[in-house]
């Protein structure tokens, strides 16, 4: 429905109402969205700059609006593009105006803007933001610095809006629901009296970073006009009455829209019901059953949503796992509860494991735990589902609890151990009062080894003054850091501190006692501003250096500082100063960095950890290509980017992101993946250390550098704490582990065939070449590269499986 703001003629009000408004002068605007969309267009009524909806099909993704409909925006699961023409770019000057009502205003939501945040200098024409709630106008100058126009006027959350910003000639007028708002202009962008143009495609309610989406709009978008000149005529001395009115009129359209969905919810949550009890009589072991129980594989999580029993793909009480020797691998058993029944406790018991030929994997080497769950809250990224995510597994021993009409889950973990290869048969046995409902393990054992130290190289944090505030601890015994190393490297993680000043970290005792298993390790960092006192620190470490050649460690040695040196080059001349005077006291010496190989860095560093994100493009892929064939080591690392389509840590994306990264940082070709921490959340939730776990786990963080929360939910935790200082693994680690045991197969098999290629193999074996050659690429329906993958986990355990089978094969053929 066109605005009745806007042009000088006798409007009746949405829904027919019987107010009659006499609306004041405006010129013609150039562009209008009115959002009241058809299909997946979103047609400019006043033009020809047409928009196309990219992205998620929300359900309900329209709701009454001020003016007719209006189109909701979820954190950037959905966007509208609109093709590059001249008017929607904006120079000199002009004016826009939007009519909103924000769901969130933390942090920065953009509302629409037009550039290309992927080149350098990035090209942006204009960006019309939120920022914390206030409205902004926002570019950047030739060089790429940001000029910002905004005001200190916030806008409430769930509240419409009537947002107006003008610009002439360098001037920024704001006005928010007909008032004039202070405006200053901030960041160090030369100001001019035009804004620079670009070719681009204009976004609506979605924003980017140079890692693809980002900034993203969180609710409902009414209205959008752009004019090419400075007009405020849509503010007239009656505006303030006739915005009570739009406002009254809305309010009554989404009663009735909230009591309609109201009556929608009560529909769909007895079909629900109706579906949840036919399933669990259809599925139950014997009549009477309190609960019913599925194996689900450890690539899959249900999450706390009602209707949690459709994302169960197969039922079955068999648990069907593979494994090298030397290897871990799990499965989920899930519990699910009748609706009109009391809590069930479930105690569980695992058998030996017995192969065809009587071999035995002990009942010792089976653990499990329970799988808890973690409250999320809306994140500013698109996710599928916010709430409770089954991600702590607690090995306590407790009883599974099974509430009613929904889940219990567990997790179980089998260590083959040195195993002989073959089909190993057990069961686990769950029992409540007389009921015992028994899972079967059908376990192969495949006839090869998994190597004590990983190859695929890891560096992700552990940060024990973290440990040292949760447990009241003044300072770590050597068997309490033990402990904690021990537990890192069964999930073939290196204890890890790049920040750690500590020279090296792990100390000097613990790399002798781990020597065979830790891949990487630092020699902390070097102090002191001056050429004298950095040179006196940088002798100090030699004498390290040579310590840890005599162990034959050096090739795990890394000295790490200058933390994404690329996004604050103001700490540059200090680089060049310390990684110079390391070269030249031990020109071997790996120093890494975590940001793109610039030119400006590429003297100083050889050891290059760039953001998954880098390795999408050709141009930056070349780059990387020349930094190894000087020798260079290639790494790559995640943080609070990048989202989907790259795989991330994050609790609430599909645990299956995490153990896939295994399996494309071979097809990528890097040497080691780096985590910035993994234990980070304990920070947070000091204050619930004594009630943990029956407590409510906070699943965020706070910046140490602005004190802001991170709006990701499980960024930089994958380890939780226990009681009487255990640690518990979450599912998210289980598939990271399983993710670097899924390179160590690759890796594997890259070393047979170069085998096979020699002289002097059988000739059974030399038969295998050309289906194990073929093996080391992955089928694309699993992976194709780090922006394409399969979200569906059964085609990689279907290749990983081919594998497997293949290096028995091999190993079989080339025995005497």
């Amino acid at each position: 429905m066109l605005n009745p703001f806007y042009t000088r003629r006798v409007v009746v009000l949405p829904c027919l109402t019987t107010l009659f408004c006499v609306l004041a002068v405006g010129a013609a605007p150039v562009v209008h969205w009115t959002f009241d969309v058809t299909g997946n267009e979103v047609r400019d009524v006043a033009g020809n700059s047409h928009g196309m909806l990219e992205g998620d099909t929300l359900p309900e993704r329209t709701w009454p609006g001020v003016f007719g409909a209006a189109l909701r925006f979820d954190a950037g699961r959905s966007r509208v593009r609109v093709p590059h023409s001249d008017e929607v770019s904006l120079h000199g000057e002009f004016t826009v105006e939007y009519v909103i009502k924000p769901s969130r205003i933390d942090g920065f939501r953009t509302l629409f803007w037009k550039g290309d945040r992927t080149v350098s200098p990035q090209a942006i024409n204009y960006y019309v933001d939120l920022r914390d709630g206030r409205p902004e106008l926002k570019a950047k100058d030739a060089a790429g610095r940001w000029i910002v126009y905004s005001t200190p006027t916030v806008l409430s959350a769930n509240e419409w809006h009537h947002v107006v910003i003008t610009f002439r000639s360098g001037k920024v007028e704001i006005f928010v629901n007909g008032k004039g708002c202070d405006v200053s202009a901030s960041e160090d962008g030369e100001r001019s009296k035009e804004l620079l143009g670009n070719t681009c495609d204009l976004v609506l309610g979605d924003g980017a970073n140079p890692s693809g989406t980002a900034y993203s709009f969180c609710g409902l978008i009414d209205d959008l006009k752009i004019y090419g000149s400075r007009d405020i005529g849509m503010l007239g001395e009656d505006y303030a009455m006739r915005w009570r009115a739009f406002r009254k009129n809305v309010r009554e359209r989404e009663t009735a829209f909230q009591q309609e969905r109201a009556q929608r919810a009560v529909e769909a949550r007895k079909n629900r019901e109706r579906e949840y009890d036919a399933l669990l009589a259809e599925r139950a072991s014997q009549p009477g059953a309190p609960f019913v129980a599925t194996v689900l594989p450890t690539t899959e999580r249900l999450n706390g949503a009602p209707d949690f029993f459709r994302s169960i793909r197969r039922f079955t009480r068999t648990a069907t796992v593979s494994a090298a020797r030397r290897e871990s691998e799990g499965f989920q058993v899930i519990l699910m509860g009748h609706r009109n029944a009391e809590t069930v406790k479930a105690s569980v018991s695992v058998s030996d494991l017995v192969c065809d030929d009587g071999a035995r994997i002990p009942a010792s080497a089976l653990s499990w735990g329970r799988l808890e769950r973690v409250s999320t809250e809306e994140p500013d990224l698109p996710v599928a589902f916010v709430g409770a995510i089954p991600d702590v597994i607690i090995e306590d021993g407790a009883l599974v609890s099974v509430p009613p009409g929904d889940f219990g889950a567990l997790f179980c973990r089998i260590h083959t151990g040195d195993a002989s290869p073959g089909r190993y048969e057990g069961k686990l046995t769950l029992s409540a009062g007389k009921f015992r409902e028994t899972i079967d393990i059908d376990l192969t054992v495949y006839d090869f080894a998994l190597p004590v130290r990983g190859t695929l190289r890891t560096a992700f944090c552990f940060f024990e003054q973290y440990y040292l505030k949760w447990y009241g601890l003044k300072a770590l015994t050597d068997p309490q850091r033990e402990a904690i190393y021990e537990f890192l490297l069964d999930y073939r993680l290196s204890p890890c501190n790049i920040y750690s000043s500590t020279a090296p970290f792990p100390e000097v005792r613990f790399l002798e006692k781990y020597r065979d298993r830790i891949n990487f390790f630092t020699v902390g960092r070097i102090r002191g501003g001056t050429a004298e006192e950095i040179g006196r620190s940088v002798a100090e470490r030699v004498a390290l250096f040579r310590r840890i050649r005599e162990l034959g460690l050096e090739e795990y040695m890394y000295f790490y500082s200058f933390d994404e040196l690329s996004g604050n080059m103001k700490r540059f001349p200090a680089a060049v100063k310390i990684t110079s005077a390391l070269r030249k006291a031990w020109p071997e010496l790996k120093m890494m960095q975590t940001s793109f190989p610039i030119p400006e860095l590429q003297p100083l560093f050889n050891v290059w950890a760039p953001l998954f994100y880098e390795f999408d493009k050709a141009d930056k892929l070349a780059v990387l290509q020349t930094m190894r064939a000087r020798g260079d080591r290639i790494w790559w690392y995640a943080a609070d980017a990048p989202r989907h389509p790259f795989p991330n840590f994050f609790l609430d994306y599909p645990v299956y992101d995490c153990r896939v990264i295994g399996t494309l940082s071979y097809v990528q070709g890097v040497e080691g993946i780096l985590y910035w921490c993994a234990n980070r959340e304990w920070q947070t939730n000091l204050d619930i250390r004594e009630q943990w776990p029956d407590a409510p786990w906070k699943s965020h963080i706070f910046s140490v550098n602005t004190g802001r929360r991170k709006y990701k939910n499980g960024m930089g935790n994958l380890i939780y704490p226990g009681r009487n200082g255990v640690l518990c693994a979450s599912l998210r680690l289980e598939n990271l582990r399983d993710g670097l045991e899924d390179y160590e197969y690759l890796h594997a098999l890259g070393g047979a065939v170069k085998r096979l290629e020699g002289a002097g193999v059988p000739a059974a074996a030399k038969a295998l070449l050309p289906e194990a050659r073929a093996l080391l690429t992955p089928p694309p329906t699993a992976v194709k590269g780090i922006h394409s993958w399969s979200q569906d986990p059964t085609h990689l355990l279907q290749y990983r499986d081919r594998v497997g089978r293949m290096l028995g094969k091999i190993a079989e053929a080339m025995r005497p």
